[in-house]
């Protein structure tokens, strides 16, 4: 690999998950097959708070779920709740349904 294209790869993993797509896009455009780089995954865990954000409902409902024993799986790190991406979008697929009067499951 030449100095410029690992500094190009250094730069690039340094960069956003949401800016890293954008540059591979545009890259694409551009008709730069021969540049050849590795996405770096995505945080695996979310705080309550982005958690809550991502599935489109409030922190307190997050609280409430966990005491009740719905919602997705969780973690406890210290006092603080995380939850892995993988379980929330596990969790989200589990609560599709076909209509209204399907039963709900946590």
């Amino acid at each position: 690999m030449s100095a410029s294209s690992q500094v190009f790869a250094e730069r690039f993993e340094a960069l956003p998950l949401a800016a890293q797509e954008v540059v591979v896009k545009f890259i694409e455009v551009m008709g730069g097959a021969e540049v050849r780089v590795e996405r770096k995954r995505a945080p695996v865990n979310l705080r309550e708070t982005e958690a809550a954000a991502w599935l489109g409902v409030r922190p307190n409902t997050m609280a409430r779920w966990r005491v009740e024993g719905k919602g997705p799986v969780f973690r406890r790190h210290g006092r603080v709740v995380v939850y892995a991406m993988d379980d929330l979008e596990r969790w989200s697929q589990s609560q599709r349904r076909g209509s209204t009067s399907e039963g709900a499951q946590g």
